[in-house]
């Protein structure tokens, strides 16, 4: 029995809040506008007990003792709760919005889980490089991919990679990308120097010029190629650049190896770990460019970029590599600027461009304000998923 376009819409999770990452963010924001649009939304998520921001949100969050992780023993604790839940199935829709429980329900008729009545997925292009490795997986995440009644993508470039994965699974995707987290939306006033006016390029301001990343530190999100660019600049911006680094420190050898970089290059470097969303807020008002220095790994790529839209909404201009889904992120020329992946020649010469005109960096900004709130939509995101 397929469960009534009405049904609850149960979301299963491993990355929720208090944690910070694209996935957390996607899983809340999707779930938000679910509620917001009328149906019943449940996100089970990791932790053991309710956390105090839960009860503010405007669905149900139900902690289930999860630790967060892919491993076996977590997804064996899903499946435990999974089998003890009083849940109508027949007459629920069930979420898997990222690969922990995805991976879960490969097995899902070894391990006797439940049949929901509607069975929505979504892919952010990561995993499906994992999945695909191995014939075995590939097997079953086709079985899953035709049990869906809805397949979820996060940019053309990741249904592309979906159908090159398990071809025909196209016939039921949508295109799904994230979008600002409602609580940027919030707080996003317009930039008092995002208006361009018609041939006027004010001299560079005598303050230092604040670069940021938004990433996990981690070899794929290419921090080392934009310490390598900003190396490159001439003297006279490279000596006033302060580069800031937002995200935990997945790979401690790696961040100590950046930090040799910057001191052996002269870069001005902070890490400044995970902030909440109040200061990231502050860093975009106040920062002149976002650098999105992204590569592609062999099981592991950028499905689209969120920070790029949530800096974008303050009016700050991207600097992006052009791999994986940022290029429909960013409009080439327009929003920001992409440059070939591992460039730091190319990406030297973006970030001056920049620096040396306000006018062009303040115009990408000010579009980029416009034009994100209307191509980004957690509703239409919903509605393209369970409506």
């Amino acid at each position: 029995m397929e469960a009534p376009d009405d049904s609850p819409v149960l979301t299963l999770t491993n990355e929720f809040a208090p944690a910070r990452g694209g996935i957390a963010t996607y899983v809340e924001e999707t779930a938000r506008a679910t509620a917001e649009c009328g149906r019943e939304a449940v996100v089970w998520a990791p932790g053991a007990a309710a956390l105090p921001g839960d009860a503010g949100l405007p669905f149900v969050v139900r902690r289930i003792g999860l630790r967060g992780n892919q491993n076996w023993p977590d997804r064996l604790r899903l499946r435990r709760a999974l089998r003890r839940a009083p849940v109508n199935w027949p007459q629920t829709t069930l979420y898997l919005p990222e690969p922990g429980p995805l991976r879960l329900w490969l097995y899902a008729d070894v391990l006797g889980l439940p049949r929901p009545g509607r069975l929505v997925l979504t892919f952010h292009g990561s995993e499906l490089l994992y999945l695909g490795a191995w014939p075995h997986r590939r097997t079953r995440l086709a079985r899953l991919c035709a049990r869906a009644d809805r397949i979820g993508v996060v940019s053309a470039y990741v249904a592309d990679l979906l159908e090159q994965t398990v071809p025909g699974a196209s016939a039921k995707t949508v295109i799904v990308p994230g979008a600002p987290a409602h609580a940027f939306a919030a707080l996003a006033p317009a930039r008092a120097d995002t208006v361009d006016q018609p041939g006027f390029a004010p001299a560079a301001p005598p303050r230092p010029f604040h670069l940021v990343s938004i990433a996990r530190v981690h070899p794929r999100k290419g921090i080392d190629l934009a310490l390598d660019a900003i190396a490159r600049l001439p003297a006279d911006l490279r000596s006033r650049i302060h580069y800031d680094i937002i995200g935990p420190a997945r790979k401690p050898s790696y961040a100590r190896q950046l930090s040799r970089q910057a001191r052996a290059s002269g870069v001005t470097l902070h890490y400044l770990g995970t902030l909440d969303t109040v200061q990231i807020a502050a860093i975009f008002r106040s920062a002149d460019l976002l650098l999105f220095p992204s590569r592609e790994l062999p099981k592991s790529v950028e499905g689209l970029g969120l920070a790029i839209l949530e800096a974008g909404l303050f009016g700050l201009t991207s600097i992006a590599t052009r791999t994986g889904g940022t290029v429909e992120a960013v409009e080439n020329g327009e929003t920001g600027l992409l440059v070939p992946p591992d460039d730091p020649t190319a990406f030297a010469s973006a970030i001056e461009s920049c620096l040396r005109d306000p006018a062009f960096r303040n115009r990408l900004g000010a579009q980029a304000a416009d034009r994100i709130p209307r191509r980004f939509s957690w509703k239409q995101n919903v509605q393209a998923l369970f409506g």
